[in-house]
């Protein structure tokens, strides 16, 4: 098949790209095709082997082939913040303190702060539902164990099959003239306020309504792939696997925290609705930030 167009210049920057890196990393040929393919198709690549056979070396080669930025962070027992986010340094010539800034300062720019940081409200509101949803239709909704893992199947399955859906909306609103920022943030905003739904969820009387209220409240997942998509959107430099990371970050601590917070709620008033309400509030006040940070 005779190549067209873009394909002849991209396959000979491939093949220099190649050759470079088969330059510096002697018997990995595999494994340099498939970070190129993720280079060029902007996808994520994790290395796993024994220590010492060049996978730091072969990820410094890639960035230094490319032009790109490469930070490392190592996760030994004894990581410790500054780590990562830096330090300062004393300077003994000057009798001042200069900022190290460590290796997660790599490509935070405002939009990629912003789309991570209203993840945080995303993460709480996701392991609240994950964690607690069964042991609410057991306690407070009084159901056997059987009958409470089928009722939670109609909100997990929304959630679920309302990430896909999330996504074609708003890639069918692009397709029709909006801006690709304005279709995702308004798929994200819309599907955040279905999240309201969890406050009758845990009222009204019967059990039923109760069960269809929180599937409403799991359109929430109309947004997921919005905001991955926003990340990628948002990614300095083409640091798709940095930003992800650091979108990932964002939601995780909220998510150890969820559960927590949600049994010490519960414990102390005997009620879910009180923790319902604090995800509801938890996950709206982060829409804002979709809209003040997060712009062309």
């Amino acid at each position: 098949m005779p190549r067209h167009g873009y394909i002849r210049p991209v396959s000979t920057l491939t093949d220099r790209l190649r050759q470079n890196l088969g330059s510096v990393i002697k018997g990995k040929p595999r494994e340099i095709d498939f970070l190129i393919i993720s280079l060029v198709s902007g996808g994520n690549v994790l290395l796993t082997d024994v220590p010492g056979v060049g996978k730091t070396t072969l990820a410094k080669t890639v960035a230094a082939s490319i032009s790109a930025t490469f930070r490392r962070i190592q996760f030994t027992p004894d990581l410790l913040p500054a780590d990562v986010i830096g330090t300062q340094i004393y300077n003994p010539r000057t009798g001042e303190f200069s900022v190290k800034k460590g290796p997660v300062f790599g490509k935070i720019s405002r939009n990629l702060l912003g789309v991570a940081l209203s993840n945080v409200g995303y993460g709480y509101y996701f392991y609240l539902m994950v964690t607690w949803l069964p042991s609410y239709l057991v306690n407070a909704r009084h159901l056997p164990l059987k009958t409470a893992g089928a009722f939670a199947l109609i909100p997990y399955l929304t959630f679920a099959i309302g990430e896909p859906l999330g996504g074609l909306l708003a890639d069918r609103l692009i397709a029709r003239g909006w801006s690709e920022l304005k279709a995702r943030k308004t798929v994200i905003t819309a599907a955040y306020l279905t999240s309201s739904m969890l406050l009758p969820a845990g009222l009204v009387g019967d059990t039923n309504r109760a069960v269809w209220f929180l599937g409403g409240a799991s359109l929430v997942g109309l947004a997921t792939a919005n905001m991955y998509a926003l990340v990628q959107w948002a990614s300095a430099g083409g640091e798709v696997g940095f930003a992800t990371g650091v979108f990932n970050l964002a939601g995780n601590i909220p998510g150890v925290v969820a559960p927590v917070v949600t049994g010490m709620i519960v414990e102390r008033t005997g009620s879910y609705v009180p923790a319902f309400v604090v995800a509801v509030a938890v996950l709206m006040a982060v829409v804002p930030l979709y809209w003040t940070m997060v712009r062309e």
